[in-house]
């Protein structure tokens, strides 16, 4: 039986998302040994879950009546409008790499909350930049200054 493969928004974006963790690791092979242990963990982790949904997706095209996805857990679909929400989570998530890669840490966790809280969450500007400062300061408090580590500074603004 020929099967006619149709475009699966899911499949697509964990493709995307596998770029995007190949991407993390290979730019973490080339900071020094201090600021590479946290890309590093995270991209690992990070490429093993993406895997694991390439795989669960690419089950779905071969195995639609396979019974270990949702269906088994009683899910049922929600439509478009479930589709959307994992769409603009993965172009959040997308977002929030590519800021790692392009500005760094510290730059990236600021913009990428207070972006988040203002227009995904609703939140207030004053709310977002509280919640945004005391996030951002703690990770430069507890990193760059406790633990001494060097934080990857992005390819923007590279020493």
């Amino acid at each position: 039986m020929m099967r006619t493969l149709q475009f699966r928004p899911a499949l697509a974006a964990a493709l995307v998302l596998l770029a995007l963790a190949v991407l993390v690791l290979w730019s973490a092979m080339g900071f020094d040994r201090s600021s590479a242990v946290f890309p590093l963990f995270i991209g690992k982790i990070f490429l093993g879950l993406v895997v694991l949904e390439v795989v669960f997706e690419v089950r779905k095209i071969y195995r639609p009546d396979d019974r270990l996805g949702a269906t088994a857990l009683g899910v049922t679909p929600q439509g478009s409008k479930s589709v959307w929400k994992e769409v603009k989570a993965f172009i959040w998530l997308a977002a929030f790499l590519l800021a790692l890669y392009l500005v760094g840490f510290v730059v990236a966790i600021a913009l990428y909350l207070f972006s988040f809280l203002r227009l995904s969450a609703g939140r207030s500007i004053k709310d977002s930049l509280i919640f945004t400062s005391g996030v951002t300061l703690f990770v430069y408090v507890v990193f760059m200054v406790l633990l001494g580590y060097d934080l990857y500074g992005g390819f923007l603004f590279e020493r």
